[in-house]
């Protein structure tokens, strides 16, 4: 038995002098024939780990321990079957020599390579996968980020066991640390080994590569230069080259030959030298946000731009070709191929906002100042006439021009358009007019913005067709209250082309802004089957690959039919390797996905969170630093990990609703409510009014603090809340507005300080005083001001309807109502301010089952008021 001087229990071990302990331990042990004892080695740090098993290896090379024959008597007493101690102890058992350095660089370098670029989506991936075929070797590719357990990495190889007698591809999160690479790295090739939790192993024999892509440049500000293998393994710079010889380049260049000569036909057939190719591509291609071209800096943006006019001029060449037929003018030509080339340049660029991410991050994507707070792609769209090529045949029940050409103007005028533009659609007889409001449609009737998605996608050939496909679009409950305005029209014009064509998309926008109604429509519309998954951070690759499992199977059993697969907010969850390689690689796990299987996804915002989030209401503060570093999820608006280099580079920023848009939306969705027989039109306009003016107000702290769901939630509580008012006082004329008030202060007023609410009830009734003669409407009999059409069609509301007093007199009134009906209270309990809001607030959201988070100092009745609810 050892004495107590040979064991050494690592637990508790102070952090100060962790490192000589372990050093004289380790001479005693090596210097004596006594048996010594290390006893749950797993509780040291990792660094003092590598510091053992350095020492170790130096004193077996070096000390001729025991009278020079290098015996000594060592046992380790572990808890867990995996740590890095171990690893080295059983390597050092079954194989001692391959602790030698010279033969483990040799067997590294051998079976280990990094792979790097100088630059985001570099083609690291494609370089592997050229690579693995030239070797004729099939590979598994794994995800390791920074919450990728030695299980998890067993189920990962235990799904797709391509690695066997062929590679492991490392796809590294940039939040990994560099020690858990090294461990992983080690037990792959020097253990060969992985370790499930109840010991058993996972054999690794027959893998034959290993591949590690690296997420960071490699300079020496990298991270992952201090892995323990990178001197070791060998290395590779992956470099983007533009092969314009064959491919979409190839055919994009000869479609830009015919735009530049404005001749269509036998250019085609011509083959375009690389000197060309590079002038065309240079002239016509996607352009960074310096306006140089994307050609030298992001040679990626010109893949995307090549495979989206490869796609948009086969849809538009037919019908133009046949259209072209006896037109002779080449300024009519040019202006119709250079329209198709301005879009696939527009759609292939990037375009982000500045407000969606930390200083940092807009200085390194160089990111230029906002010129609004949405889409960035829709302000220069309302500079010109967008010409967008119908897709499919023309439908013959509308209007469509023989050109296969759909104009929209996103302008609210023609004045602001381009003159020659306007003479040249003039001359062929394109009809231009703005579509800055659409006409809304009925269940009889088609609303103008169907018409004109209809008129692009060419889904109905006559208007009896159209309207019934649209009351069947229209009755999904998710689209309940959707508004299609021209902007949500351009939105999936472009998201269509660009998934339609392969080029990745990830749509980045504020929560409620919009995305996944877009997608959800626009799918509707095209009639598509489409898998969503909802990521939260709960999930896990598992999860996601069972989910892929179900959309991959569905696009094998319809091979004619396109199958999209929407991942909702990506960056929730930890596994945005896995999204990476299904968006941008498309494979899962290095297998590829059917071709008619599309793959994109929506992200949320990077953006430190300001002071008020902390507090139980809005404070003014100033907001976070800018430096350098991965932010906690906890200083973040929303919750979200890092997107990868590549993903971002292939992120669209919705950004925002602008104003005009979101009251569109305000409107579609107050429309629902139960206006009786009155006209419904102005009591819509003074609710619009009033949550607009909210949502002005509450955005002076955060842009994220109020969204469209907000305003779904005002629209159920007011019809809620009317028919409780119906069973008081059935008799009343303003059971409505009295109802909208309660809503819009309980999804607003409630969520403010006591000095916040006071001005925001002000402001709502100065809104209301301006608007009372500046705003007018338009109705069935005439064009009214707001003040008049209120008072002919509403006329029997109280008196100071508008005012601060009167809406914060009702609440109080509405709250002592409900207090009155819980009485008698528990003894002891007296009903002061904090516990009557309590109370209401969360009885009626129980009531109208709306979620509902109380935020609140120790001692402000929160659990109280449960337990008098409750009881």
């Amino acid at each position: 038995m050892p004495h107590a001087s040979q064991v050494l229990v690592c637990f508790g071990l102070p952090d100060m002098c962790e490192e000589e302990q372990l050093r004289l331990f380790l001479l005693r042990c090596m210097l004596s024939n006594s048996l010594h004892v290390l006893l749950l080695p797993e509780s040291l740090s990792y660094k003092a780990q590598e510091y053992f098993t350095s020492l170790w290896r130096f004193l077996v090379q070096e000390l001729q321990a025991s009278a020079g024959q290098k015996k000594y008597l060592l046992a380790l007493v572990v808890s867990q079957r995996s740590c890095l101690l171990l690893d080295f102890f059983r390597a050092y058992q079954q194989d001692p020599p391959q602790l030698r350095v010279d033969l483990l660089r040799t067997q590294i370098q051998e079976r280990c390579t990094i792979v790097w670029s100088q630059t985001t989506c570099a083609g690291k991936s494609t370089w592997v996968k050229h690579e693995l075929q030239g070797r004729r070797l099939t590979h598994t590719s794994v995800s390791l980020n920074e919450h990728t357990s030695e299980l998890q990495l067993i189920t990962q190889l235990q799904s797709c066991c391509r690695w066997r007698r062929g590679a492991i591809v490392l796809c590294i999160s940039p939040l990994v640390q560099a020690l858990w690479v090294d461990v992983v790295v080690f037990r792959l090739l020097v253990l060969r080994r992985l370790v499930h939790e109840d010991g058993t192993p996972f054999l690794l024999d027959a893998l034959e590569r290993l591949y590690l892509e690296v997420p960071n440049v490699l300079d020496e500000t990298s991270p992952f230069r201090s892995l323990a293998f990178f001197d070791l393994a060998a290395r590779h710079e992956a470099r983007m080259e533009l092969n314009t010889d064959h491919g979409d380049l190839q055919l994009a260049c000869r479609y830009l030959r015919t735009c530049h000569h404005a001749v269509l036909g036998r250019v085609m057939q011509e083959h375009v030298g690389r000197e060309e190719c590079r002038h065309l591509l240079e002239h016509y291609g996607p352009r960074t946000a310096s306006d140089v071209s994307a050609i030298g800096t992001s040679p990626v943006l010109v893949i995307y731009f090549a495979r989206l006019l490869c796609h948009l001029f086969e849809h538009a060449m037919p019908l133009l070709r046949r259209w072209h037929r006896g037109q002779s003018d080449v300024a009519v030509i040019q202006f119709f191929t250079k329209s198709i080339c301005d879009l696939a340049g527009e759609l292939a660029s990037r375009h982000l906002l500045r407000n969606s991410f930390l200083d940092w991050h807009c200085n390194i994507l160089q990111i230029p100042e906002d010129r609004g707070r949405s889409f960035p792609l829709l302000y220069d769209w309302g500079l010109r006439i967008v010409l967008i090529p119908h897709h499919g045949d023309r439908p013959s029940g509308f209007d469509v021009h023989a050109s296969g050409f759909v104009p929209v103007v996103r302008a609210g005028s023609l004045k602001f358009l381009n003159q020659a533009e306007k003479k040249l659609s003039s001359k062929v007889g394109l009809d231009i007019k703005p579509y800055a409001e659409l006409r809304s449609g009925t269940v009889d009737t088609v609303g103008e913005g169907e018409i004109l998605l209809n008129k692009i996608f060419g889904m109905c050939d006559n208007t009896q067709a159209l309207l019934q496909h649209v009351n069947q679009v229209r009755r999904d409950p998710r689209l309940l209250r959707f508004a299609l305005t021209v902007d949500n029209i351009l939105k999936m014009v472009a998201l269509y082309h660009r998934v339609t064509s392969g080029v990745p998309v990830v749509i980045m926008g504020e929560s409620g802004c919009g995305k996944s109604a877009v997608v959800c429509f626009l799918a509707k519309f095209l009639r598509l089957r489409v898998f969503t998954l909802d990521v939260h951070g709960g999930l896990e690759e598992e999860d996601i690959l069972k989910f892929m499992d179900e959309a991959i199977a569905a696009a094998f059993g319809q091979p004619n039919e396109i199958v999209w697969t929407f991942l909702d907010e990506i960056n929730t969850a930890s596994c945005v390797g896995l999204f990476r390689e299904l968006i941008c690689d498309r494979t899962m796990q290095g297998t590829p996905l059917p071709e008619n299987l599309k793959v994109f996804a929506a992200c949320n915002p990077y953006r430190l969170k300001q002071k008020w989030h902390e507090t139980g209401g809005f404070q003014a503060t100033d907001a976070g630093t800018g430096e350098q570093q991965i932010a906690p999820l906890t200083d973040l608006v929303y919750a979200v990990y890092p997107l990868p280099a590549s993903l971002i580079a292939c992120a669209w920023d919705f950004g925002m609703l602008s104003t005009a848009e979101e009251e569109r939306y305000v409107n579609a969705i107050l429309k629902s409510l139960p206006y009786g027989s009155s006209e419904p039109r102005p009591m819509r306009k003074l609710m619009a009014i009033a949550v607009l003016t909210c949502h002005k107000f509450m955005r002076k702290w955060d842009v994220a603090a109020v969204s469209l769901r907000d305003v779904a939630r005002v629209a159920k509580l007011t019809a809620y809340y009317q028919t409780k008012l119906e069973h008081r006082d059935p008799t009343s004329d303003s059971l409505l507005l009295k109802a909208f008030f309660v809503s819009l202060c309980l999804c607003y007023w409630f969520r403010l300080s006591s000095e916040h609410r006071s001005k925001l009830l002000e402001t709502i009734e100065w809104e209301f005083g301006r608007a009372w003669t500046a705003e007018k409407l338009w109705l069935d009999d005439g064009r009214w001001r707001l003040k008049e059409a209120v008072e002919a069609y509403w006329p029997n509301l109280p008196e100071g309807w508008y005012k601060a007093s009167f809406i914060e007199e009702l609440i109080q009134e509405e709250m002592t109502h409900m207090i009155n009906a819980l009485l008698p209270l528990p003894p002891g309990v007296a009903p002061n301010g904090a516990l009557r809001e309590n109370l209401f607030v969360m009885i009626l959201c129980i009531d109208a089952r709306l979620p509902l988070v109380l935020v609140g100092k120790p001692g402000s009745s929160k659990s109280l008021a449960m337990q008098i609810i409750r009881d």
